[in-house]
């Protein structure tokens, strides 16, 4: 039975199928999201969060999200500490 607020580990994997199986539908044969492809997937009016998003989510610098560092921003924003999602959480609207 899993607790309120976390997810077990059935609904863990389902999760992980779901998001793996949505990157690659948008990343296509590259198997990486650049900013285009991430603000069409997220189809967002304002570009402010989504870029936010995306250089966060981006943690090699490199213009693009592998599956990689998608999986570890989520894991951090859905299982991380209280302190780690606040500091994720600043680091949005931090733009300096």
């Amino acid at each position: 039975e899993s607790r309120r607020g976390t997810m077990s580990t059935e609904e863990d994997t389902k999760w992980l199928q779901w998001v793996t199986h949505q990157f690659e539908t948008i990343a296509g044969e590259d198997r990486e999201i650049d900013l285009q492809e991430f603000k069409a997937a997220l189809n967002v009016k304002e570009s402010f969060f989504a870029e936010r998003f995306f250089t966060l989510f981006d943690s090699d610098g490199s213009g693009t999200i592998t599956l990689q560092e998608l999986l570890e921003a989520l894991t951090l924003l859905i299982h991380g500490n209280p302190m780690d999602k606040l500091k994720f959480l600043f680091q949005v609207y931090d733009v300096d």
